[in-house]
């Protein structure tokens, strides 16, 4: 059977001649959990090849795409999962939406938004769009693309083409690791010789 995307039943019940009708239907697809987060998480979507790379868009604006960059763990890496599984970005008006073959930043409440991450595969997929898609990075851009042999893909460069991803919370309290004190105030002062050197 097919799951219903609840922004077509949105629109259906809008269309409606009565417009306080209310949908008590369910979505055939658990929408809250697909991401195996709660919604509200902030996440950072890695490649599982080299998860110093963190899915970026390219800017911040409605159109442009997906790639594979190396990651900030700021907003510009985070997405935040909603209810329907959509990932917004740090402009909560613009989420990451699959037109085609292509991953790129578009509106919400579309049925090509909604998202579906696979824990034992590593793979991310749409919900309701063509279900027979998944994210691939490809030369460090994004795509939707059938499913790949993964062993015949060959590691040429710093970024492979994978379809293989990490999501990982993010929490505002984390602190990532910095340098407090230079690496020679450690324990002792610097090394120094009470003698001179000796000439040969």
């Amino acid at each position: 059977t097919t799951a219903t995307c609840p922004f077509d039943e949105r629109r259906a019940l809008k269309a409606s001649k009565s417009k306080s009708a209310k949908s008590t239907a369910a979505p055939a697809v658990p929408l809250d959990d697909v991401w195996g987060q709660d919604p509200g998480t902030q996440i950072v979507i890695s490649l599982a090849s080299n998860p110093t790379y963190c899915i970026q868009p390219a800017g911040l604006s409605a159109g442009q795409g997906l790639e594979a960059v190396p990651c900030t763990y700021n907003d510009a890496d985070a997405y935040t999962i909603d209810a329907y599984g959509q990932l917004h970005t740090s402009d909560p008006d613009l989420c990451v939406t699959g037109v085609g073959s292509d991953l790129v930043l578009d509106a919400c409440d579309v049925c090509g938004a909604v998202f579906q991450f696979d824990p034992a595969g590593f793979t991310i997929k749409a919900v309701y769009a063509d279900t027979t898609l998944f994210w691939t990075t490809v030369g460090g851009d994004l795509f939707l693309l059938e499913e790949m042999e993964m062993s015949g893909i060959q590691a040429k460069q710093m970024i492979e083409d994978t379809q293989q991803f990490l999501v990982i919370p993010l929490f505002a309290d984390t602190e990532h690791p910095t340098l407090t004190h230079s690496p020679t105030e450690i324990g002792s002062d610097p090394p120094t010789s009470s003698s001179p050197p000796s000439s040969m």
